[in-house]
């Protein structure tokens, strides 16, 4: 049976944590997170995690997210290409490379890919309080277009009160897929709140995909569920939105997603080996 591949699930490693949310001392993001949500940021052993990835034939994105300029953490790059050699049927790597940090970013993208072998540019403006379309990203654009690879972009409401609700507009990934028309562009906890705008920004462009992880899955907007099992079937990607389940739960779940059969098979099984170069 093929993997399902997640682009998004937090696994709640030291290393992880302090890459998001700055564990232990928690970064903005984190103390954010913390106060809304009432989150304990503790990790959780990494052998429960892999079991229960391997009981979901499961494999998971994990972002070397670098946030030492604005808050002195981060998810190192090794550390991820390290997880990925242990555990090579359970987690993938995405580069996580800084755009506060210029060109030294667009080489830690160009080692991320061809040294460890990543698979997509994950971009979190959230954390870095650099805009989708600020010109310092898109050097990093340029460079994910002539590696081949996706970026991996949030677009999406986020809880950082200290950067702009706007950093992550579906208004400012319209205009980077203007810019680069063969960017392969997959929106990150895509539907929440900008829903109406994502629709209409993924109708304009056919370069783009969106991940569904911004809430539940059983609470998708009916309205979106027509859109999905319409115009983009082809177009999106699986990922986990609640944390404090288990992988298969969460499957489990989306099984009860009124969608047609293909476009499930689409979601979990065969849109994501092609974005990301996979074969199983």
């Amino acid at each position: 049976m093929p993997k399902i591949i997640c682009w998004m699930m937090q696994i709640f490693t030291p290393e992880t944590l302090n890459g998001f949310y700055g564990y232990p001392k928690l970064n903005p993001v984190g103390l954010s997170y913390q106060k809304i949500f009432k989150v304990d940021f503790k990790p959780r052993p990494l052998e429960n995690t892999v079991r229960e990835l391997r009981e979901a034939n499961m494999l998971v994105a994990v972002p070397a997210l670098d946030n030492d300029v604005l808050y002195g953490t981060s998810t190192p790059a090794a550390w991820v290409r390290d997880l990925v050699e242990e555990y090579p049927d359970v987690f993938i790597g995405f580069s996580g490379a800084d755009p506060n940090k210029g060109y030294d970013a667009v080489k830690d993208l160009e080692r991320d890919v061809k040294e460890y072998g990543f698979r997509a540019l994950y971009v979190q403006p959230m954390e870095s309080g650099v805009p989708i379309d600020d010109r310092r990203h898109y050097p990093l654009y340029t460079r994910a277009c002539d590696l081949d690879i996706p970026v991996f972009v949030a677009c999406s409401v986020h809880y950082n009160n200290r950067v702009p609700l706007d950093v992550q507009s579906p208004y400012r990934v319209d205009r980077v897929a203007v810019d680069f028309p063969d960017l392969k562009i997959v929106l990150r906890h895509a539907l929440f709140p900008w829903i109406w705008e994502i629709a209409a920004v993924m109708m304009r462009h056919s370069n783009m995909y969106m991940e569904i992880s911004s809430f539940r899955h059983k609470y998708i907007h009916p309205e979106w569920i027509r859109y999905i099992d319409s115009m983009f079937q082809d177009r999106t990607v699986y990922g986990l939105g609640h944390p404090f389940s288990t992988p298969k739960q969460n499957i489990e779940e989306f099984s009860e997603v009124p969608l047609k059969p293909e476009t499930k098979n689409k979601i979990l099984y065969e849109t994501s080996p092609k974005l990301l170069g996979l074969s199983f």
